[in-house]
């Protein structure tokens, strides 16, 4: 350390830009290990880049929808990405409770989902299983909702457990403002008592 006070305190205006080019390249160096770091000392956390195609990413995610009268629907997920080019945003672990002017709720739950958010019709995939408010149950690998028309559906394969029944089918319609559903084919009921 003496020697470096010697070494500047020499004269010589190389010395001096010498040792102040010298502490504003470790000063500047140690600002970048920082902010890659996240700049709170957390060590182990690097910095992570949006892909680029993609133009927002969150987590954590909460999203109310009131502007329509009929219906309002609440999405959650653990995480979130947004492509404003193609109007779509991508979940993983999603939630998408729908409830009806009249207070019935129908919960839509799956690994991964796609909004479009011109449309807000959406796409939800893997163990994707929907619970009504009564405490009807069907459980399928993948469901579209249609906005426009209010209407859940499938054309796989989707198992029905309600009150006393359980119920196989291939295909199903969720009819939200009616709320009624209809089976498309393939229908095998079991009846207890």
């Amino acid at each position: 350390m003496l020697s470096i006070m010697r070494f500047l305190v020499k004269p010589g205006r190389t010395r001096i830009y010498a040792a102040a080019g010298l502490i504003l390249l470790i000063a500047g160096a140690a600002g970048i290990l920082m902010y890659i770091s996240g700049g709170d000392g957390n060590k182990g956390e690097t910095l992570k880049i949006i892909p680029e195609n993609v133009d927002l990413q969150v987590k954590n995610i909460h999203f109310t929808e009131v502007g329509d009268p009929d219906l309002k629907w609440e999405l959650q997920a653990d995480s979130g990405r947004y492509v404003k080019k193609d109007n779509l945003a991508y979940f993983d672990n999603i939630r998408i409770k729908l409830i009806t002017s009249g207070g019935k709720s129908y919960t839509m739950t799956g690994e991964s989902g796609i909004l479009h958010t011109d449309s807000n019709d959406a796409e939800i995939t893997g163990n994707v299983v929907v619970v009504s408010d009564r405490g009807d149950r069907f459980t399928t690998d993948k469901l579209l909702y249609s906005a426009a028309d209010r209407i859940v559906h499938t054309d796989g394969k989707v198992f029905m457990e309600g009150n006393k029944t359980a119920i196989n089918a291939r295909g199903m319609k969720l009819y939200v403002k009616e709320e009624r559903v209809s089976l498309l084919s393939g229908v095998q009921a079991v009846l207890s008592k």
